[in-house]
Order: structure tokens, then C-alpha cells, then sequence
């Protein structure tokens, strides 16, 4: 497969997927669409305005930031990593707390949807579409690795966005906490195989059995509920 179509492809699953995944799940049902916008516009706040703008300003400006990032390649990705969780995790918990009144199931997987979604539009989807019009030479292989790796995150800010809506909706804090160590952890483990040299298979490999061990957790949750609903009706 040639550079362009692989990009042309990649641009497709990056934008094209996220965006016809949140239309599909919402139907007809406008509050639903509004979640996943609400999803999107979470993750733009706290990462784009919020968080990315600090670690710039820490690593321009901040001589003890540029050292430890320098000297410590295990405590910064750790770093790194509990600054995405506490942020990401942080402003999740307070749309779904405040924001978001109907706490269904598919609410959060459609929060979830336009959290990751966003994410993969942003990173991956708007820098390929600039690759397309520039028409830069580039690696297909790379380039769908790229986009498969999008797939994989946002099935887990949608298992992430599924988590931190039950512990707000039956008031369990510790499954908010849950989200926020199991996304500590993904960070970390994906950045430190980075870090220390890995092929690039390995760390998109583990995304690939987290993202599995995510999905195990929705339908766990999609399943409990519908058996809670049969046992309703049964009664």
C-alpha cells in the first residue's frame, strides 16, 4: 500500500470513525449527540487548554522541570502519566458530576466516544489531513499503526468515561479512583516501553491487550445491566 492511500485510510478510521461512531449510538436522540460533543469539548479544556499549555510552560521556562526530564527517564513518564490521569480523569468526573443529568449506560459510552474521539481527531486526523494536502512522503506502515492506535484509546476513554459515570451515578468513589490509577497505568507502561528503546510493536501491542481488557470491563457492565433490566421485568 502506497504512502498517500495508507494516509487517506488512516485519515478516515482518525475522523471519519469517531465522528459516525457518535452519530450511530445517538440516533435520533439529540441529548445523546450532546454528550459526545460534551466528551469532546472535556478533553479539548483540560488537555489543550489546560494541561498541554502548563507542561509547556514548565518545560520553557522551569530549569528543575528540564532537569528531571532530562535525568529521570522513569519518575518522568510517571510524571507524565499521573499529569494525563488527574487532568483527563479530573475533568471527566466533573462533566459527568455536573453536567451530564441522564446517566445511562449509552450516555457515557457516547461521552466516551467524543472524549476519545476528539483526541484521535486532534493528534492523528488533522496532521494527516495536512500530510494529504502537502503530499508528503511518509511511511504507510507507520501511518496505520497510528490510526490503529486511535481505535484502541478510544475504546478505553469510553471504558474510562463508562467507570467514572457509574462512580458518580451510585456515588462509588472508588471506581472514579479506579479510572484514575488504571489510566496512571496505561500512560505509564505505553511511554516507559517508549523510553526504553522498544520496538514500536511492543508498546502498541500492550495498547492492544488493555484495550481488550477495557473492553472486557464495558460489556461486563452492558451485560450486568441488562440483567438487572430482564430480573426487573421478571418481577
Amino acid at each position: 500500500m502506497s504512502g498517500q492511500t495508507a494516509v487517506i485510510l488512516a485519515a478516515l478510521i482518525t475522523v471519519a470513525l469517531p465522528i459516525l461512531a457518535a452519530a450511530i449510538l445517538a440516533g435520533g436522540d439529540k441529548t445523546r449527540l450532546l454528550y459526545a460533543l460534551l466528551g469532546a469539548a472535556t478533553f479539548l479544556v483540560f488537555e489543550y487548554l489546560l494541561r498541554f499549555p502548563l507542561l509547556s510552560l514548565l518545560s520553557n521556562e522551569s530549569l528543575s522541570f528540564i532537569l528531571f526530564s532530562q535525568t529521570q527517564p522513569v519518575l518522568y513518564p510517571l510524571a507524565l502519566s499521573l499529569s494525563a490521569a488527574l487532568f483527563e480523569e479530573g475533568g471527566r468526573y466533573l462533566a459527568l458530576r455536573f453536567l451530564v443529568r441522564r446517566r445511562a449506560f449509552e450516555d457515557g459510552v457516547a461521552f466516551g466516544i467524543g472524549f476519545g474521539g476528539v483526541e484521535s481527531i486532534a493528534l492523528v486526523g488533522l496532521p494527516l489531513l495536512s500530510v494529504l494536502i502537502t503530499k508528503e512522503d511518509v511511511s504507510g506502515a507507520m501511518v496505520l499503526i497510528s490510526a490503529a492506535e486511535r481505535v484502541f484509546t478510544m475504546v478505553v476513554h469510553i471504558a474510562f468515561s463508562v467507570m467514572v459515570l457509574r462512580g458518580v451515578e451510585k456515588k462509588r468513589v472508588w471506581e472514579i479512583l479506579a479510572a484514575f490509577a488504571l489510566h496512571t497505568v496505561f500512560n505509564f507502561i505505553a511511554l516507559a516501553l517508549q523510553v526504553a528503546g522498544y520496538p514500536v510493536y511492543v508498546s502498541e501491542l500492550f495498547i492492544l491487550g488493555f484495550m481488550f481488557f477495557m473492553l472486557g470491563y464495558i460489556l461486563y457492565v452492558r451485560i450486568n445491566i441488562l440483567g438487572h433490566a430482564e430480573k426487573g421485568d421478571a418481577a
